[in-house]
């Protein structure tokens, strides 16, 4: 390929330019620096073919990282690092505006402003306390999440506006906040656990809960990871657990409904004049509520519905 192409690029200020064959070398290259096995010019080459007219420089990063996973196969598992290191290149980019990654500080107070972290962070740690706090973060641990992993921080985990398609952290950002906010009422060696906290999430020494993962640091004060609702055979138990269904789930709770004592189809109700219409309407009815919040495509199971 030449220096130029025909193929126009739409940047990210809305300017175009032809696409730059270094550039877009530069990434590939980049990409693939280190890692055995693969090979940043069959990289370019099949993502090129996918390549068209007015293309952002978003998409471009997208068909990348899409051309990567499909070459990850058993006899070249190495893409899936190829794969990881251009998601988190973009993720960067499209965070920070670089490669680089702001002061700890600066993102914090970035983030309370926009209203995506709680104030009380602020309140909690002074800004020396804070810039000690950044030395304990290591944001070469970014390159060790597998393809998958990155891609769960990227669409469940990092804090972001869904409705813009904004985000405004990256992996080990959001590791250190729910660190510093699990331990912001220790009163000893505080930050001390927060490195160690820091530490075990990031080694993967433990796992922790969605809802912890997603909104610890943020305007949320509710962090259950699983709740179950016991429903009793009455319309008031019935709607209040359908209220309870719909509050728990906007806070990203896990939910489990226990509806064993609604009577079977059939069952004579208060003096028989009517029959019970049996569990499946009232299942169906949770599943509308739980339905009404969580986001588009997750998955919902009922267990036991005949």
């Amino acid at each position: 390929m030449t220096s130029e192409t025909s193929i126009t690029v739409i940047k990210r200020d809305g300017t175009k330019e032809p696409l730059l064959v270094e550039k877009y070398d530069k990434v590939c290259n980049f990409a693939c620096d280190g890692i055995a096995q693969v090979s940043s010019s069959e990289l370019a080459l099949r993502a090129y073919d996918r390549l068209y007219n007015n293309i952002t420089t978003k998409q471009i990063h997208e068909i990348l990282i899409s051309t990567a996973v499909d070459l990850i196969s058993d006899k070249t598992p190495q893409y899936d690092q190829v794969a990881s290191r251009l998601v988190n290149f973009g993720l960067r980019k499209e965070v920070y505006g670089s490669y680089e990654i702001p002061s700890l500080l600066s993102i914090i107070k970035k983030n309370i402003s926009l209203k995506k972290y709680t104030s009380e962070i602020l309140e909690w740690y002074t800004e020396e306390e804070i810039n000690e706090i950044e030395s304990f973060v290591d944001h070469s641990r970014d390159e060790q999440i597998c393809y998958a992993g990155i891609e769960q921080f990227r669409q469940k985990y990092i804090v972001q506006d869904r409705s813009k398609k904004i985000l405004y952290e990256t992996p080990q950002i959001r590791y250190i906040i729910v660190a510093m906010t699990m331990m912001a009422m220790e009163s000893e060696n505080r930050l001390q656990k927060i490195k160690q906290y820091y530490d075990v999430m990031t080694m993967k020494r433990i796992s922790i809960p969605t809802p912890i993962n997603a909104g610890m640091g943020t305007p949320v004060k509710q962090f259950s990871s699983c709740t179950l609702i016991p429903v009793l055979d009455n319309l008031d138990s019935i709607n209040a657990a359908a209220a309870s269904i719909v509050k728990y789930v906007s806070k990203k709770a896990g939910i489990g409904v226990d509806m064993g004592r609604i009577r079977a189809l059939g069952a004579s109700v208060g003096s028989g004049e009517v029959t019970h219409t049996g569990v499946i309407p009232f299942i169906k009815y949770m599943r509308g509520a739980l339905k009404s919040c969580v986001p588009k495509d997750t998955h919902v199971e009922v267990l036991d519905e005949d």
